[in-house]
């Protein structure tokens, strides 16, 4: 049952004035939540939302879970994220037995340690584990994907709520640390700062190491303001000025515009230049498309090196080799379209190149890397959260973690199973949002939109999604749930 079945309001559910307050008008509405609620089949899940019920406030909330309560359903009522008076989604399970054995091993939990249920539940089980953690003050996550996604449960005390409130009250442009929590509390500090679509990174080492997460919002409108007003062949150049995540953030919000970006230049001399190159991108797409088999097509001097970025990026998209020639204003990039017995090496050459690089190059990375630590970056470096990988690396992990796929040597993300896979654990992750069935259903609707884009902009396939437009993907699914991209992207890395 989903709640976009629940009955239309009768006309005797208010009086004259609107008012809910009438026996009469509470009556029915109680009646009528109690035949849904008593065809509700024993292991399945409903929710009363907003969205498809929307004279939902708190009493009749408290009708539906004081119903709830009467046939010994499982309820609990999420509210909007800064007024407890207006609930946003009432959430009901029919599993009586089970929830009283979760209940009695959620409270075996002791202080600053956790739980891992088994990997057999069902997406139903694993809900009534996020209900009742939430209801006993516990911190619940899912991990892992398919056969093997479970539910982890910690008890940290009131330390979650006391997390929320001090990132609630960040100010823009400002930081605060944690510092001497555990794996679990940081772990904890994480997913909260991913909520609430803050940035949050880790440093330090053993004893020492600690979380800081940062307010970019209000940089982050301006910034994607600002790029929105460059016109075709525009430049923006971003000054030293910036921090190291800001940087990032006019990186990420480039690649979402589909606009070139790079950064150029060493410490406080660092700067990020943009540049609205979407007709440029596009034919530049077209000329190389056309070339057939053995040709070249030579990109003139004249070109900056953000369109040279382009071209190189166009070409190992689409298979092809590459290169620039010469320096300064003397350099060019010519592409050429490989014989049949060339193919596999052209293929070799993009696997190389590309990994999971989308919005940044990688000199650019490492330069980075070597900024922050004053030596080689180490790739392989521990990260409990994928905190301190690059956008574009979390993106990379991400697709492969789920792509099953294969189109012309490259992995692509498939609608199945990889986007029933992933739609688990987005569903998982966003229920606060709304109900699961509309979730999947926005997700189904998104995958099939992208991959027509995909087809249009000219990767001629239908069966799934590259790299590149897997980015898109994720980018529209943040949308709809208030996550920025690279929050959910790592969110999502940490439940698997």
């Amino acid at each position: 049952m989903r709640a976009t079945d629940h009955e239309k309001v009768s006309e005797g559910e208010a009086d004259e004035s609107g008012s809910f307050g009438q026996n009469v008008a509470q009556r029915n509405f109680r009646e009528r939540i109690r035949r849904e609620l008593s065809n509700l089949a024993y292991g399945k899940a409903t929710a009363f939302a907003r969205e498809d019920l929307p004279e939902l406030d708190a009493p009749r909330a408290a009708i539906i879970e004081d119903v709830a309560a009467e046939l010994k359903l499982l309820s609990q009522v999420i509210c909007q994220d800064e007024d407890a008076t207006r609930p946003k989604i009432v959430h009901i399970v029919n599993m009586p037995d089970f929830v009283e054995q979760i209940r009695s091993q959620l409270a075996s939990i002791a202080l600053d340690q956790s739980l891992e249920f088994p990997t057999s539940f069902t997406a139903v089980q694993r809900q009534v584990v996020h209900m009742l953690g939430s209801k006993t003050g516990l911190w619940t996550q899912s991990e892992g994907k398919g056969a093997s996604r479970r539910v982890v449960a910690f008890n940290v005390g009131d330390l979650a709520s006391s997390i929320r409130q001090r990132l609630q009250n960040l100010k823009p442009g400002h930081s605060t640390s944690f510092s001497s929590f555990s794996e679990n509390q940081r772990r904890i500090v994480h997913m909260i700062a991913a909520e609430l679509n803050l940035w949050s990174h880790t440093e330090g080492t053993g004893p020492e190491k600690f979380v800081e997460v940062f307010n970019l919002r209000d940089f982050a409108e301006d910034t994607r303001r600002l790029l929105k007003a460059l016109k075709p062949n525009d430049e923006k150049v971003f000054e030293s000025t910036l921090t190291d995540f800001q940087q990032k953030v006019v990186h990420l919000i480039a690649e979402e515009l589909g606009f070139g970006h790079v950064s150029q230049g060493e410490g406080t001399r660092r700067r990020v230049t943009v540049a609205n190159l979407r007709e440029f991108r596009a034919e530049a797409r077209a000329e190389i498309e056309a070339l057939r088999r053995g040709e070249t097509k030579i990109f003139v001097k004249t070109l900056s090196a953000m369109h040279r970025k382009v071209v190189h990026e166009l070409a190992a998209e689409l298979g092809m080799s590459h290169i620039s020639t010469g320096k300064g204003m003397e350099r060019y990039v010519s592409v050429t379209l490989p014989k049949e017995t060339e193919e596999i090496v052209a293929s070799e050459r993009w696997q190389a190149k590309w990994k999971s690089k989308v919005d940044a190059v990688v000199d650019h990375l490492e330069a980075e890397a070597k900024m922050q630590t004053g030596q080689e970056a180490d790739n392989d470096a521990e990260s409990e959260f994928g905190e301190d990988l690059p956008e574009a690396d979390r993106f990379g992990r991400l697709f492969h973690q789920f792509a099953s796929g294969s189109y012309r040597g490259q992995k692509i993300f498939v609608r199945s199973p990889d986007l029933e896979e992933f739609s688990v654990a987005f569903v998982e992750l966003c229920s606060r949002r709304s109900t699961s069935a509309r979730l999947e259903a926005f997700l189904r609707d998104v995958f099939t939109n992208v991959t027509q884009i995909q087809l249009d902009f000219g990767t001629r396939t239908t069966k799934g999604l590259t790299l590149q437009w897997f980015q898109i993907f994720v980018q529209k699914a943040a949308l709809k749930v208030g996550f920025s991209a690279p929050s959910l992207a790592q969110a999502l890395l940490h439940e698997l």
